[in-house]
């Protein structure tokens, strides 16, 4: 995936939290591993529903299931390197 179709994209979040990145985050290649994405999607995904319902939340009671999570890797990340993350919502659906 081309690193203008991630910053064109990236551009239309709303929601962004700086993350640090650990020693322990980096593989033998210098990077990023892509498990520690995961890692940071989890932590991003509490700070905005603390921003989106204005506090703290009570996860236990939002009766919220993440069914399905996404990742685009559009280039590396190195160690040095500021990130964020901006969380993107395609759909929210009620099940009985």
């Amino acid at each position: 995936m081309s690193s203008n179709y991630c910053e064109s994209v990236i551009e239309n979040y709303r929601h962004r939290m700086p993350l640090q990145m650990r020693f322990n985050d980096i593989d033998m290649l210098g990077h990023l591993n892509n498990s520690g994405y995961l890692t940071f999607m989890d932590l991003a995904k509490a700070r905005y529903f603390e921003a989106v319902n204005g506090g703290e939340v009570d996860i236990r009671k939002m009766g919220v299931v993440i069914v399905n999570i996404n990742a685009n890797f559009c280039a590396p990340t190195f160690f040095h390197e500021e990130i964020g993350w901006r969380p993107e919502w395609f759909r929210l659906a009620k099940r009985v």
